[in-house]
């Protein structure tokens, strides 16, 4: 079927609105029923899928409500080309003008379909999920909702960051929490005078004191450079991605005690001002 021009659009709104108003009252009351019992029975429809929904366990809740949405609008979409046809309006046309209407409304809101768009890539590809850590542009936080137009995350600080979903899924994203363990790296440095036995036992004992480091995966201990003023070395563990900030924390605290115990010292740089009197 071709597509309508204005004229014709035009033409065939008045061509509607000479059948209603030729309809005999029976006619216009039974239709009038019809409509209304139809909307009643969407509303019992999406009651009863929304149950459905809940109970199930194949989607995530985040799909619940755009999956709703779009039953509500196909659902009552058929109810009215059931009345109109009722009433003799033919529904190709009916259709052909939905169309047109259709048309100008996308044209009008490119950029919100565009996040809805985004929105069923992000569940169907599912880079992330509700309760997950995710940094995306410099942003990180908490994925509280994935919703039809935006991606809503909880930051560290408090901060609530609504991200459009048509950016979001071109975007490249970080998920912390997906593999559920996140790594922790700490970097600390040692005298020159301390051998690098007697600094590992030091960083042992420091992981000994450190709850939430899962034991299971042995912590790794490197050497890493020779740097000015004192060795360098690297330690990575291995956490519950929810423990990781607290970890890492305590991590660094219980370095800096158990270096002390050990009588291993933490060099800074030195700085010699030299006179130059005779």
């Amino acid at each position: 079927m071709g597509s309508m021009n204005s004229e014709e659009t035009v033409e065939t709104v008045e061509n509607y609105m000479k059948i209603l108003s030729g309809l005999d009252r029976q006619t216009a009351i039974f239709a009038l029923v019809f409509l209304v019992l139809g909307f009643v029975m969407v509303r019992l429809v999406l009651r009863v899928e929304k149950k459905a929904l809940e109970s199930s366990r194949a989607l995530p809740p985040s799909t619940h409500a755009m999956i709703r949405t779009l039953s509500r609008v196909m659902l009552d979409f058929v109810v009215i080309i059931t009345v109109a046809n009722y009433v003799g309006i033919p529904v190709s046309s009916f259709v052909a003008v939905l169309s047109i209407v259709g048309i100008a409304i996308t044209l009008a809101v490119q950029g919100l379909l565009g996040n809805l768009v985004g929105g069923f890539i992000i569940l169907g590809a599912k880079p992330f999920e509700v309760g997950q850590f995710v940094e995306t542009g410099g942003i990180s936080g908490t994925v509280e909702q994935i919703g039809m137009v935006y991606t809503r995350l909880l930051a560290a600080d408090g901060r609530r960051v609504y991200l459009p979903n048509s950016t979001l899924y071109t975007s490249q994203v970080i998920n912390y929490s997906q593999y559920g363990k996140r790594r922790v790296t700490a970097v600390i440095s040692a005298d020159y005078a301390c051998s690098p036995e007697k600094v590992k036992d030091a960083v042992r004992l420091a992981l000994s004191r450190v709850e939430g480091i899962d034991m299971t995966r042995e912590p790794l201990i490197f050497l890493e450079n020779f740097a000015d003023s004192g060795i360098t070395y690297n330690i990575h563990v291995w956490c519950n991605a929810a423990d990781f900030l607290s970890v890492k924390y305590a991590l660094n605290e219980q370095l800096w005690y158990a270096f002390r115990e050990s009588g291993v010292e933490i060099p800074f740089p030195h700085m010699q001002i030299l006179s130059d009197k005779g």
